[in-house]
């Protein structure tokens, strides 16, 4: 499974070639923030000055947890997409060597 991200220009993801659904403005930000630290955590506090700078809103912890779990929604569920159609298509095989992969 190959994982993309264009971050020049519009903020988005690709699955294997196929776009993944990663939201709107303010949720793809939240996504490029995360990126500038590929492979590190990444503190709730810097992506809230990276994401919001000096305008947090209100709940800005909920509202950042939120984006964070569609985000994570979004980037499995392409994936099992694939998964289910391949072993639809009566490829066991290959769907068990993507669930793998993705694991």
């Amino acid at each position: 499974m190959v994982v993309e991200f264009s971050l020049l220009g519009t903020i988005e993801a690709r699955l294997d070639g196929r776009p993944a659904d990663v939201g709107h403005m303010r949720q793809r930000c939240v996504l490029a923030a995360l990126l500038l630290d590929v492979n590190k955590a990444v503190s709730v506090d810097a992506l809230v000055d990276r994401v919001w700078g000096d305008r947090p809103p209100q709940r800005v912890r909920g509202t950042l947890y939120g984006y964070l779990s569609r985000l994570r929604q979004a980037l499995a569920q392409a994936p099992e997409v694939i998964m289910l159609a391949l072993y639809r298509a009566g490829g066991a095989a290959d769907a068990l060597s993507c669930y793998e992969d993705i694991r």
